[in-house]
């Protein structure tokens, strides 16, 4: 946004560097309260003008606050830290995330602080691999001389493998530091966790597999989290069991080595509105009782994670109702996107809140927060004022900027939207011999990520691979294409347009119409983690439907069986050209059929 249209609205932008952010510890609050209340009125009238913004493009796109809700956005708070910690990974991306932190009052074999972790560099599941650092202050880590990471590799079990969720365990009876983390891998896929165990931090025990499950969805053992009581002499389990994207709760057990695991109950700690769902979390027992810290998604989406939530039991059995402790960072800042994994370390006269954290879909950091009680950041996100801040208020003009460049790149692209008399330029009906795909009917050659097959006449992913996608290239990227689709038993069925190929390392590059069963919609996505327009409808297994997506310049419209459901204004990936299928291996029951491109 230029200078000289934030002035015209007569306000005056705080640049986020402007602000003092909680790196250390937040002495300025009453200074921030007292500055957004003065500025309430000034905020309140300038929203109006921003909601009744109209501009005309051309004559013929009119857009009166952009399509979406032009309120202003609760997502931004200033205790997020400005800066994440300075973490050395082992694969030297310095992208680490899913921090677990042990706090010991007299050192521990040289250090106070120990902390296992992934990185996961740009969404890489090969290097998300698990490791540990230490630190005697809590910010500044480091690797322990001698201690060799990450301490286990997925790639040893196999293509598709990954390790992922690490948590550390502390047992004073015997003086040892244990490692648990999850691992997938396996056809039919099975969730494992595993556990290498060490007395001096820096020799570790041979890997142990501690618990297993055949997986149906790879989300039964999400995000363990294990705690050792010395009173009891147990293990203290809990997981997050996913039902489905919007129906998720805790499972705990109980077990005396670890490995034998006996259920107790199942808690929920729920949005009481039902709109933010449960994803990564930790739970501590401290004087309070029972802590939790959780990552939560609006509506279960994936790239809507933009919330951390705090909880406390007296039992173990009744959770209070979740309360916002932090949202997502300012944009541009490292946590701008999702907030991931967090860590509750309880000191004797404030805490202690790491975090993993999402940046432009891609780079992953942890932050630390530092305050005097846990109720100083829940009172700070309830005060709507904080919420209505001027910084945010600037994102959403930048948000209604945006939108308009976007239908003004759409009126100049009209003469490339797709004639009354296209010609066929990729065609592929799959009538060809079981087996890979080999080559579409046109010519083009498929190229394929873990597997792809014919089967019976028609497309359709592997099953326990992991991610499995299949593209080939249009040769245009103004079409009409036409794919059908076979609804499958559960999770959902992708076609892909205007991306890059299967194997490129950016292949969420793309637009993708996503047939969600477990969520009854199709969506349309950016990115394959954007949603961009949705439309809900009863998915039944086994029915053929026609999905139509018609791209000319910034505009895409999305048919369900010749009838419009969706359609944006959107000019990411305008040059791309290839189309594909994608489907997670797990949910390997939707079949492709009949793909027609038109230029």
């Amino acid at each position: 946004m230029s200078t000289e249209k934030t002035e015209n609205l007569k306000l005056n932008i705080c640049e986020p560097t402007e602000r003092l952010f909680l790196d250390e510890w937040n002495e300025n609050f009453e200074t921030i309260d007292g500055d957004v209340e003065k500025t309430k009125t000034q905020l309140e009238e300038t929203v109006k003008k921003v909601n009744g913004v109209s501009h005309n493009v051309n004559g013929n796109v009119n857009v009166s606050g952009g399509t979406g809700d032009f309120s202003l956005m609760p997502n931004l708070y200033i205790a997020n830290p400005a800066n994440p910690l300075d973490i050395e990974t082992y694969d030297g991306s310095n992208q680490p995330t899913h921090p677990s932190v042990k706090f010991f009052e007299n050192k521990w074999n040289g250090f106070h602080y120990w902390m296992a972790y992934t990185p996961y560099p740009n969404n890489n599941s090969d290097l998300e691999n698990p490791c540990v650092v230490a630190s005697n202050d809590g910010t500044n880590w480091v690797t322990p001389s001698g201690l060799i990471n990450p301490l286990d590799v997925g790639s040893k079990y196999g293509q598709g493998a990954y390790l992922s969720d690490t948590h550390l365990v502390y047992r004073p009876d015997t003086n040892t530091l244990e490692c648990w983390y999850r691992g997938i891998y396996g056809s039919p896929v099975v969730e494992h966790l595993f556990r290498r165990t060490t007395n001096d931090g820096i020799n570790w025990t041979s890997v142990e597999s501690m618990y297993s499950i055949q997986s149906a969805n790879s989300a039964s053992l999400i995000s363990p989290v294990v705690l050792w009581d010395n009173s009891v002499k147990k293990y203290l389990i809990w997981i997050i069991f996913s039902v489905s994207q919007t129906n998720r709760y805790l499972k705990y057990y109980e077990s005396t080595d670890g490995k034998a695991w006996t259920f107790i109950r199942d808690i929920r700690i729920d949005d009481p509105s039902g709109r933010y769902i449960m994803w990564h979390f930790d739970i501590i027992k401290s004087s309070v009782g029972y802590e939790f810290v959780g990552s939560y998604q609006d509506g279960g989406q994936f790239d809507k994670i933009n919330y951390l939530c705090y909880a406390k039991s007296s039992d173990n059995i009744t959770y209070s109702k979740p309360d916002t402790i932090l949202g997502s960072g300012y944009k541009g800042s490292f946590d701008d996107l999702e907030l991931y994994r967090p860590c509750l370390v309880r000191m004797s006269n404030y805490i202690m809140l790491y975090y993993g954290a999402q940046k432009d879909r891609a780079i992953w950091h942890i932050g630390l927060i530092k305050a005097p009680n846990i109720n100083v950041l829940v009172n700070l996100l309830a005060d709507k004022d904080i919420q209505e801040s001027k910084t945010s208020l600037l994102l959403k003009l930048n948000d209604l900027e945006t939108r308009t460049f976007a239908l003004e790149q759409a009126v100049l692209n009209i003469p490339d939207l797709p004639s009354s008399v296209q010609t066929t330029v990729l065609s592929d009906t799959f009538d060809r011999v079981n087996g890979g795909l080999g080559v579409a009917d046109t010519g083009q050659a498929w190229v394929v990520n873990n597997t792809f097959d014919i089967v019976g006449g028609k497309a359709k992913a592997g099953s326990g691979d992991g991610n499995n996608y299949a593209t080939t290239n249009a040769g245009a990227s103004n079409f009409t294409a036409e794919i059908t689709i076979t609804c499958g038993t559960s999770g959902s069925g992708t076609f892909t347009f205007r991306g890059l190929d299967a194997l490129s390392p950016s292949w969420r590059d793309c637009f993708a119409v996503v047939m969600a069963k477990d969520a009854n919609k199709i969506e349309l996505m950016r990115h394959m983690d954007t949603v961009i327009g949705n439309h809900n409808i009863t998915l039944l297994t086994g029915q053929e439907y026609l999905i139509k997506v018609v791209c000319g310049g910034a505009s895409i419209k999305v048919y369900l069986d010749d009838v419009e459901i969706l359609n944006a204004i959107d000019s990411a990936y305008f040059s791309q050209t290839q189309v594909g299928m994608y489907q997670w291996g797990a949910n390997g029951t939707f079949l492709f059929d009949d793909l027609s491109v038109k230029a």
